[in-house]
């Protein structure tokens, strides 16, 4: 979580005055590295890496309670001598475990990235099952590694512990750095970093944090609810009727999520999958929904996006826009003279219409589909950095997303790393970077790691029960990238509309009853969707002659349009330094097939690999998943547009284009529409994937595997399989303990989660259709 270093954190009074020092090395340090590496083209293989953070879970039999175990940060620190010894050893490790913000909770990654061979799709469930066996060697026997998004009693000790062992929340406190009503301190990570973050946010903010979730509203709910002993809440505002109450940042980041991260071929590519996917954030949000209960109550949402946005929302009343706009002083440190000196600094602080952790706020590639108007919501800059990006060379969009997320300070330093060589580090830049905390993230190629390249990070899923299900929302967003990639996927709407689906992401049953703002037309229907696929596969990658009959392999070239020569070209790795994915066969039917209908709604059975089903005759090539990208391999001359790239073509002539009828290109589409399809009106995600893969080579029980993932997804986004919300509130519904009154015991959060536990050691989420719950 974030950038975790060692020294003295500063307390926020010391941390404010040292903002725009921070603020103008961290750009001076962002422009190092985009000098560095805004030519670059692919740096090997375009690898990628999946996170999932657990918490630790101790059941006591006997009480029939389970509370969060604060030993989660003890077994961390076993899993990791693991790694410290490889360091000194010089060996690779299996696995790679990092802190979270909780004291109860850690996180568990692959030791070294999955490639883009197709067998690599097939390693990720088995990582995961590795690290919940590393794990469970340090566990006691009555522990469980739970991979819970959000814990159902954190925060609610009226009837029964939940942390173990049980310490009071003590607001009063003089040392607290939450001052929580409901949660101690000593459920934070020790590392300093965390306990400074969470004071600092509520200092910067002027008071603690203010988190309220709608109640779910049951036969017996008292309405309108309000909780007693939170009077002075009530009246100052902080606590709202028939809401659920929370106050403290461990509420938002003590929840967990699953992450994914891929590396792109260059920077332009890297900027189009981050525009591209942040469309599909809300959409995955939804599919992945797993918290409906909040501090012993049930929710009316199922998602905790907006928990932890509220949980790291550091925006005084000014910025939320409770107090009017006056000018402050703020006292500033130059640390860049022959001597240190403080200086007072006059500003105007901005209105800032979002939490430090939300959806994006504004677009950034410079690929042809891209319209100016799709950025229709406030963007907060501050353009004194924007004009210096833009005197640097930065392209003007680029320019406007670092100016964006510089707006905000910096929230936790350290006095020993004030002072910084810019050309060297980039921790002042990753200071700002790593605490906006939205759907996606735009990373960089670190100066520590120039064997990175370019990276986007999606962050919106939550985390799943079971390893089968965190694999397999791993390997759809890895494949729909690719997807993204090879046909030029155009998936743009205005943000506005992408917010909006944000909302309704989080609403009860989303799956189920809500519609989502998505784009009509997301490829060019008038080109052939074969030959699309195939030239996409052939910009950028070579064509296979080893072990290929000569009949096979002429017939590449001649499949693809190249001559001999060009055919020569392509055959050489060095030109475009792609890496293989996997042989593609080409079939005339999977492809063709959706440019003559559009998928049906209910997506075939899975072909699980067989290549006999598919034309005799075969042509190989390597299809590099890496390789397919939109956007050229050659060296960029601006930093923006490369030669030969998508980027300069013509607008999708099936677009209505900008003006009057941009309007008209999207519409509110069901999740099953989108994922599945809709016969006659719209080619689903899964249906396209599923093509793209009946064009590769693979491995029968690779393609299975895979398969075996894209059924649940779509089965799940066709209301065929709840959401792991909606299993959850089915279960608590039904309990013999529940009173309808909305309120989740100790002992029907014991039975949740045991029931859980069996579920995860299964590897087998239970394939039940989804109940409907409606207010009383």
């Amino acid at each position: 979580m974030g950038l975790l270093s060692q020294g003295t954190p500063l307390p926020w009074a010391d941390a404010r005055q040292y903002a725009d020092h921070v603020r103008k090395h961290g750009i001076q340090q962002f422009l190092a590295t985009y000098r560095r590496n805004k030519e670059s083209g692919r740096r090997g293989e375009l690898y990628w890496g999946d996170e999932v953070e657990y918490m630790l879970v101790r059941f006591d039999d006997a009480a029939k309670n389970a509370t969060l175990s604060l030993r989660g940060y003890d077994v961390l620190t076993e899993l990791m001598k693991d790694e410290e010894a490889a360091k000194v050893d010089g060996r690779d490790v299996d696995l790679l475990w990092r802190p979270e913000y909780a004291r109860y909770m850690l996180e568990g990654t692959p030791g070294t990235p999955y490639g883009l061979k197709a067998d690599e799709l097939s390693k990720v469930q088995s990582s995961m099952k590795r690290r919940r066996v590393a794990a469970a060697q340090f566990l006691a026997p009555d522990e469980f590694l739970a991979s819970v998004t959000s814990f159902p009693r954190l925060g609610d000790a009226d009837l029964a512990p939940f942390l173990h062992p049980h310490v009071p929340a003590a607001p009063d406190h003089p040392d607290a750095a939450s001052k929580s009503l409901f949660v101690p301190d000593d459920a934070i990570n020790p590392h300093p970093r965390f306990r400074t973050l969470t004071a600092n946010i509520r200092e910067r903010r002027g008071q603690k944090v203010a988190i309220n979730m709608p109640v779910f509203k049951d036969r017996n709910t008292p309405w309108p609810f309000r909780e007693p002993g939170l009077d002075h809440e009530y009246a100052t505002g902080q606590a709202k009727e028939n809401h659920i109450y929370m106050d403290c940042m461990c509420f938002g980041m003590g929840c967990s999520c699953l992450q994914i991260t891929l590396q792109a071929s260059h920077m332009c590519e890297a900027r189009h999958l981050y525009d591209q996917l942040a469309v599909l954030a809300p959409v995955m949000l939804a599919l992945t929904a797993s918290s409906p209960v909040f501090r012993g109550r049930l929710a009316d949402v199922d998602c905790r996006w907006n928990v932890i946005a509220g949980s790291v929302d550091d925006r005084n009343n000014v910025e939320r826009g409770v107090d009017p706009v006056a000018p402050v002083r703020s006292p500033q440190w130059n640390l860049d003279g022959d001597r240190d000196e403080q200086v007072d600094v006059t500003k105007v602080p901005r209105r800032i219409p979002k939490s430090r952790y939300d959806s994006i706020s504004t677009y950034i590639a410079t690929h042809a589909s891209y319209r100016p108007e799709y950025n229709d919501i406030p963007l907060v800059i501050d353009r004194d950095i924007e004009a210096e990006l833009l005197r640097e060379g930065v392209d003007p969009l680029l320019a406007r997303h670092v100016a964006h997320l510089f707006i905000r300070d910096p929230l936790v330093l350290y006095r020993e790393l004030l002072v910084q060589d810019d050309a060297v580090v980039t921790d002042h830049f990753e200071n700002l970077q790593s605490t906006n905390w939205q759907t996606m993230r735009f990373k960089p190629p670190p100066t520590t790691h120039p064997e990175l390249g370019w990276r986007v990070e999606f962050r919106a899923m939550e985390v799943q029960l079971t390893d089968f299900e965190n694999a397999a929302y791993s390997v759809f967003i890895v494949l729909v990238s690719r997807v993204i990639l090879c046909l030029d996927l155009d998936l743009y709407i205005p943000l506005s509309l992408v917010d909006a689906n944000m909302a309704t992401a989080q609403q009860r049953d989303a799956v189920l009853n809500g519609q989502f703002w998505f784009r009509q037309a997301i490829f060019d229907e008038v080109k052939d969707l074969e030959r699309e696929l195939l030239d996409g596969a052939r910009r950028h990658s070579p064509v296979r002659t080893e072990n290929v009959p000569a009949p096979a392999a002429a017939a590449a070239a001649a499949i693809n349009g190249a001559t001999a020569a060009a055919a020569a070209a392509a055959a050489d790795p060095s030109a475009c330094g792609c890496a293989s994915f996997a042989q593609r066969s080409r079939s005339n039917s999977p492809i063709r097939r959706l440019a003559t209908a559009s998928a049906p709604s209910s997506p075939p059975k899975a072909l699980g690999g067989s290549l006999e089903q598919l034309d005799a005759n075969v042509v190989h090539s390597d299809l590099s998943l890496d390789g397919t990208g939109s956007v050229g391999t050659g060296a960029a001359t601006n930093g923006s547009t490369l030669p030969g790239s998508r980027t300069a073509s013509p607008p999708p002539t099936n677009g209505a284009g900008a003006g009057a009828g941009l309007g008209g290109q999207w519409k509110p589409m069901t999740i099953d529409t989108i994922m599945n399809g809709r016969a006659g009106e719209f080619t689903g995600l899964i249906p396209l994937i599923r093509s793209f893969l009946d064009t590769l080579v693979m491995d029968a029980a690779v393609r299975a595997q895979v398969d075996g993932y894209l059924d649940f997804i779509a089965d799940r986004a066709a209301g065929r399989v709840a959401t792991t919300a909606n299993w959850m509130r089915d279960y608590l519904m039904r309990h013999p303990e529940y009173k309808h009154d909305s309120r989740v015991t100790p002992a029907m959060a014991y039975d949740l989660l045991r029931e859980c536990q069996k579920v995860t050691e299964r590897d087998e989420f239970p394939k039940v259709a989804p109940v409907h719950h409606h207010h009383a």
